[in-house]
């Protein structure tokens, strides 16, 4: 017989259905796998400008002063994002720091503040 849905893909478990518990559960799930995924895009930026596998945007810059200072930006960033416990709330934070980071066609990198690592 088949049961009606109620847009879960996973029973409760030991949480009773729709209970604040449940909901508290969920939010804390939310919140490691949102800091776990910002960490692992840092570490493949890092990957992607460091490692073997270059990506063509930053490859494609033939003045190399001008390159030095996208990777060196893009690597600022990365850094941020593995070391900083970023909240889903500090989405438009790390929006910010990805928008400077994308600056280096624009402005030089001298004078560029970086925020310190936000306390956890």
């Amino acid at each position: 017989a088949a049961s009606e849905s109620n847009g879960e893909l996973f029973s409760s478990g030991p949480f009773p259905p729709g209970s604040e518990m449940l909901a508290e559960a969920r939010d804390v799930y939310l919140e490691e796998l949102w800091r776990d995924t910002v960490g692992f895009a840092g570490v493949e930026i890092i990957r992607r400008v460091v490692g073997i596998a270059h990506v063509e945007d930053l490859e494609s810059i033939a003045d190399q002063d001008i390159r030095a200072d996208c990777e060196k930006r893009c690597l600022l960033l990365a850094r941020q994002m593995v070391l900083s416990s970023y909240r889903g709330s500090e989405f438009t934070t790390l929006t910010a720091l990805m928008e400077e980071a994308a600056r280096c066609y624009l402005m030089p990198l001298d004078g560029v503040k970086w925020p310190t690592e936000s306390a956890a």
